[in-house]
């Protein structure tokens, strides 16, 4: 719809402008009808002038649609609108006037949507709020008037009338509280219920009071006795539905003390009165039953009746809802359903009560029912229904008794023997109930499954009644699916497993059994000879996702084999090699699951078998990863992808990301007690290998993630699906965690975190993945509370290094840049030299985004961390750290003015040393003689010995490491423009090392540095000290130049000549240090 619609245009606002003076005039004789006290006259002449206005004669005598189209025009001209405002406002207090309290509200509020600013509308408004005691409104509009009051600089030196309106409200407000909550109103209110009066509007001013007061009242000893007073339900139906309801309403929203002791003036009530539940839910029933006309009024009666069973909780309680459900109907068996479930799912306040046997046996009773109900002929949605009870019932966790489980483990197995059933041959058969209720039970109590199975000993009969067809056992397509779906959660287990793959009926296993099935070979077939159009689809990037996918029970089948063989592929890798031979699988599952997504299917059962067979490396080889992109757009979208099937499209990802190098990076987690480390991992491997087959226990890790190669080709083909993929995948992550806050979102998000961990290994994935946001998507969960104390941080933080690295400074945005600082600076510290090499990169590229990044790092100790790793024995590790000290000293002051004080305090000491004794006395002695002008060294050592400069001028003059000559030469350089820093540098202990070095370099970068670093020592002019120094410091500069001149060749050669020329253009300076 088009929001212009009825918007005034410019050229007919200056049209009513033009005509405003008689318009005004007119508006002055309805003003003088006003004060005449002729309100309907002077109504009929505002509504002429406002008609004039909109233009529309249509609109004289319909109010409603009057104002509407004012809202339309949207008029907002300073002259116009206050004066349509005014119109409106005089037009509400005719009707104001007239006692028509709606219409004058609907002009005034639409008055103020005209001219904001009106004071008179909204201080009317006030009142009539007032008058109608809705005091909330009432006082909305008080705070308006007192925005206009402030908007229009009102007089506030006198009372403005609003405020004298907040007394009223107040008063109003005190009146109803002295009223509500009193004794005698409570009375009034019980007497009118029980009178028939009103109920529902009676009952519902009961429901506005507090609980507390409410149970101070003793108001539920009062409504159940109505109840047993007025027992006959068919004579009173409207007043026993409406009591249910309040005394439901009771219990909800209630702080815990209030609701124990209203719980306890029910049950006490209960037996006071003699109203037995039980006996109540059979006349309810009994009434239904013998009124058909009445079936609707009663079944509410029989609703509200149950909620209130589910709130007490007790056996009565349970039994009465059971019996309204055993004689329940169509779409009542639903909610009678909902009250089952409530009861088992309530959290319960009070002390649970010692176990009452009638409680089990009713519970018995009830799950017989559910299951049995749970037949063939019984709709999905009933079932599911019937599932969604039974899973609390196991559960047993929100009831009033205390019940072991024990009793609950013997109460099932009574219950599922009565649906296995023996013939006389003595051939057993599972019935569908026993399907339902062994599914139920893996989702409440997974070890108790596993014990029963084994215990039981089922698996033979499953796979017997499955692979032999049997005329006399219906075996209807959902049968079938409920048999394959608790066969798949037997191979969920590592103890079940060899037992369900090694069981033989008629000499044939599970595998050679799927191996010969027709209907498999079939399907399969079909789905290969679609390959091209299935990968045209996958490739489209044109995708629709249903929110109701259908289900097909033939295919459905179908797709529970494959999901049976991918669930067998982890048992050992000879079976693997079998299925994967026979079933090519690894082509076969995506191709089947991208079918499901053009069909509109359920995607469910493909998501899972894709999560095992992804767990091998054969599906890192290209067949699967191309055809991922529906899936991922439709984890990003589809509302049905929460949950567990959000987490199985995860760990799809990180499977086909991960290689077997980093099985366990992410799963371990230091933070829950001592844990081995990787080195102690790998030697239990090694020892696990070499045990004989027969004492290596079962376990679920049979399976070859694959090589770091293999992954590499996943990662950069999962990339390439598509421009925004990248993108796709971190909203993916946010999903997970707004679905599931908890601790099932934060494993679900850990597991995208790990996805985009991998993908940033490829150097070529790292832009891609810079600009969809992965930078900011690692310092989130660096700093998140979920992962600050497992050792995934270190990988969030190898991450950022990755991104850093491979990006120009430029691109980086700035807050990324100054929240990864921490981070990086860090990961210098970690044990493994690879994570500290790419930090060290990671800092090297950071270091250049300006001067507050290296400022940020200087603070951080980020020039000490990087120093204390020179001492590596990997010469790769000490360029890097060399780099970042370049770039590091490429900066204004921190660097330079930190060397600087060290240079200049051990200067300070030398010279200290020497006035009290003459000669320099500590690890570096300087004695001097003079004779006939000349000095000579007794030990040739320099004055001072600076660590940090020392070092630099080793690396510089390594020929051996081009690279750390470069950045060591490249920091000198940037060093030695603060004159400060470079005067010192000829009597540091290594300074004749750079010399070295310019004899020895032949590469083009290093000379140029080496010479800037000549030219800033050349300018530089040591202050102080004796004559034996400076003559020492004008012996190096000397040799600078003699440097030079022996190397001119070589420097004229690298065109290098003028900044050589320009070192020689301060020779004259080198005498300036020994003018006596």
């Amino acid at each position: 719809m088009d929001d212009n619609v009825g918007k005034f245009s410019e050229s007919k606002i200056e049209q009513i402008l033009a005509d405003l003076p008689r318009l005004e005039d007119a508006k002055k004789n309805a003003n003088e009808l006003y004060g005449d006290g002729k309100y309907d006259e002077a109504w009929a002449a505002y509504l002429t002038l406002i008609i004039d206005i909109l233009g529309n004669q249509d609109l004289a005598n319909d109010l409603k649609n009057l104002t509407e189209a004012v809202k339309s025009a949207r008029i907002r001209d300073e002259r116009l609108s206050p004066f349509l405002g005014t119109l409106l406002s005089n037009a509400a207090l005719c009707k104001y006037r007239n006692k028509n309290l709606e219409d004058a509200i609907m002009l005034w509020q639409t008055c103020l949507c005209v001219d904001e600013n009106n004071y008179k509308a909204a201080y009317q408004l006030s009142q009539c709020y007032i008058q109608r005691k809705e005091y909330g409104n009432a006082m909305n509009f008080i705070r308006r008037c007192q925005t206009i009051a402030d908007a229009t600089s009102m007089d506030t030196s006198r009372s403005l009338p609003h405020t004298r309106l907040l007394d009223e409200v107040v008063h109003g407000i005190n009146r109803e509280n002295a009223e509500v909550g009193s004794s005698e109103y409570c009375e009034k209110l019980l007497n009118a219920v029980e009178a028939g009066e009103d109920i529902m509007e009676n009952l519902s001013k009961l429901d506005s009071m507090s609980k507390e007061e409410i149970a101070m009242r003793r108001i539920v000893p009062r409504l159940v006795k109505i109840l047993a007073e007025k027992s006959d339900v068919l004579e009173h139906l409207q007043l026993h539905a409406y009591l249910w309801i309040s005394l439901h309403l009771l219990y909800q929203n209630v702080e815990k003390y209030t609701e124990i002791e209203l719980l306890k003036q029910l049950e006490s009530a209960l037996d006071e009165y003699g109203l037995d539940l039980v006996q109540y839910a059979k006349d309810v029933v009994m009434a239904i039953e013998s009124n058909p006309s009445l079936g609707d009024p009663l079944k509410s009666v029989a609703f509200q009746f149950a909620r209130c069973c589910f709130d007490i909780g007790t056996s009565s309680g349970l039994e009465a809802i059971v019996t309204i459900l055993d004689r329940s109907t169509g779409d009542e068996i639903g909610r009678i359903l909902s009250c089952v479930w409530q009861f088992f799912i309530r959290p319960r306040v009070s002390e649970k009560k010692p176990l009452d046997p009638r409680f089990t046996e009713i519970v018995e009773r009830l799950l017989l029912s559910l299951a049995s109900a749970a037949d063939v002929n019984c709709s999905e949605e009933r079932q599911e229904q019937m599932e969604r009870c039974i899973v609390p019932i196991l559960l047993m966790k929100n009831v009033r008794y205390e019940i072991t489980q024990d009793i609950m483990n013997d109460m099932f197995k009574r219950l599922l023997n009565k649906f296995l059933s023996t013939s006389f041959f003595g051939t057993k058969t599972l019935q569908l109930p026993w399907y339902v209720l062994m599914r139920c039970l893996h989702l409440s109590n997974k070890s108790f499954f596993k014990e029963y199975i084994l215990e039981s000993n089922t698996i033979p009969v499953m796979l017997d009644n499955y692979i032999k067809n049997r005329p006399k056992v219906r075996h209807t397509a959902r049968m079938r699916v409920n048999m394959s779906e608790t066969m798949v959660f037997c191979l969920d287990y590592v103890e079940l497993r060899p037992i369900f793959i090694d069981c033989l009926i008629d000499r044939r296993s599970i595998f050679e059994y799927l191996r010969g099935d027709v209907d498999l070979a079939k399907f399969l077939k079909e789905i290969i000879s679609h390959d091209e159009l299935i990968e045209q689809y996958c490739k489209s990037g044109k995708y629709t996702f249903t929110d109701k996918p259908s289900t097909d029970y033939g295919i459905l089948i179908q797709e529970y084999k494959l999901l049976i063989l991918a669930k067998m592929t982890i048992h050992s890798s000879s079976l693997a090699k079998d299925i994967f031979d026979v079933f090519a699988l690894v082509s076969v599952i995506p191709l089947t699951l991208a079918v499901a997504m053009m069909d509109g299917r359920r995607l469910d059962v493909m998501i899972d078998a894709l999560t095992f067979i992804s767990l091998h490396g054969k599906s890192k080889n290209g067949d699967v990863v191309p055809l991922l992109q529906p899936l991922i757009r439709w984890a990003e979208s589809s509302p049905l992808c929460v949950g567990k099937t959000m987490y199985m499209v995860c760990q799809i990802l990180v499977n086909l990301t991960r290689s077997r190098k980093h099985r366990q990076w992410f799963n371990r987690d230091e933070s829950h007690g001592d844990m081995f480390d990787d080195e102690q991992i790998e030697s239990i491997r090694q020892a696990f290998e070499k045990l004989p087959a027969a004492s290596k226990p079962a376990t679920n890790g049979e399976y070859d993630e694959g090589s770091e190669e293999e992954a590499n080709i996943a990662r950069r083909d999962m990339i390439a699906l598509h421009d925004e993929i990248a993108k796709v995948i971190i909203r993916i992550a946010r999903r997970a965690l707004a679905d599931a806050p908890e601790d099932s979102g934060v494993v679900t998000q850990t597991l995208v975190l790990e996805t985009l961990h991998y993908l940033t290994f490829p150097p070529e994935n790292r832009i891609t993945m810079r600009a969809a946001g992965a930078m900011r998507c690692f310092l989130n969960a660096y700093i998140s509370d979920s992962h600050k104390d497992s050792r995934r941080i270190k990988y969030f933080a190898q991450s950022m290094a990755h991104i850093c690295y491979a990006s120009d400074p430029k691109t980086l945005k700035y807050s990324d840049a100054q929240d990864a600082a921490g981070p990086m600076v860090k990961l210098l510290s970690d044990d493994s030299e690879l994570l500290q090499y790419e930090a060290a990169l990671g800092l090297t590229n950071l270091l250049l985004v300006d001067e507050n990044i290296r400022s940020r790092l200087w603070k951080m100790g980020c020039w000490d961390a990087l120093g204390n790793l020179l001492s590596s024995d990997n010469s790769q590790l000490k360029a890097a750290c060399l780099e970042g000290w370049c770039n590091m000293a490429s900066g204004e002051g921190n660097v330079q003015g930190h060397l600087y004080y060290k240079l200049a305090e051990q200067w300070d000491k030398a010279l200290k040393s020497i006035s009290k004794t003459g000669t320099y006395c500590c690890d570096t002695v300087w004695e001097a003689e003079e004779e006939e002008g000349k000095y000579k060294d007794i030990k040739e050592s320099p004055l001072i010995d600076v660590y940090d400069i020392n070092v630099l001028f080793m690396f510089a003059s390594d020929d051996s490491d081009l690279r750390s000559a470069k950045a060591s030469s490249g920091a000198l350089a940037y060093l030695s423009h603060d004159l400060r820093v470079a005067r010192h540098l000829p009597i540091c202990t290594k300074f004749t090392l750079i010399i070295q070095a310019a004899d020895k370099m032949d590469d083009r970068d290093i000379m140029e540095r080496i010479l800037t670093i000549f030219s800033c020592v050349m300018q530089g002019q040591l202050d102080g000290g004796p004559r034996v120094v400076k003559r020492h410091v004008a012996d190096a500069k000397r040799q600078l130049l003699d440097c030079i001149d022996r190397n001119y060749a070589k420097i004229e050669r690298l065109g290098l000549t003028e900044l050589a020329d320009e070192v020689r253009s301060h020779h004259s300076d080198v005498t300036n240090d020994v003018v006596a």
